[in-house]
């Protein structure tokens, strides 16, 4: 009888956040429909899918739980993102990733049961991201990186530089810092 139950409250839990991401696509927006986003963003929420002030989300996003991601300010998602939060995705602010991002926060290993490892993937700020880009945790992306189109990165990459490949190799060092602030101009002391 308690298997029973608790198939029936992860079945609610599952149909809650498919019924979640449901309408926040039917609600997607062009982008400078800011206050249509900031309601998708703070919608998300109910599933505990965390993105901060100022982000947006394209339309055909797909969110595997939604409660280990969390995002700062000014961060945008484009079109058919797919999020797989085993464990925790943690980004910090102005990422800017474009159409097809996957992020799949959790591997196997290589022993005979293919036995489920966490892989949390964490993305610091002034990030972006080129179009198909996939990143498997483990993985640690450093802040002002760019990682360049249908990358595949499988590890740590530092900070201030541009990634680019499948696996996703060093290509060279940013020569210039990204302003502090999602809006440049609005820097605060």
């Amino acid at each position: 009888m308690l298997k029973i139950v608790n198939g029936i409250a992860r079945m609610g839990s599952f149909t809650t956040r498919r019924l979640v991401l449901f309408l926040v696509n039917m609600l997607a927006a062009p982008p400078n429909a800011a206050p249509v986003h900031a309601f998708r963003c703070r919608f998300m929420r109910l599933i505990g899918f965390r993105m901060g002030p100022g982000s947006q989300l394209s339309e055909n996003l797909y969110v595997y739980q939604g409660r280990h991601f969390e995002a700062g300010s000014g961060c945008r998602l484009g079109s058919f993102c797919r999020i797989w939060d085993f464990s925790p995705i943690t980004i910090g602010n102005n990422l800017l990733a474009s159409h097809g991002l996957t992020l799949i926060s959790g591997t196997h290993l290589l022993d005979q049961e293919r036995t489920p490892r966490p892989g949390p993937i964490t993305i610091g700020n002034n990030v972006w991201i080129g179009i198909n880009v996939t990143i498997v945790g483990p993985s640690t992306i450093g802040d002002n990186v760019i990682i360049g189109a249908n990358s595949l990165v499988t590890g740590d990459l530092a900070s201030d530089a541009v990634y680019a490949g499948s696996p996703a190799r060093f290509i060279r060092k940013l020569d210039y810092q990204y302003p502090t602030s999602p809006h440049p101009g609005d820097e605060r002391p």
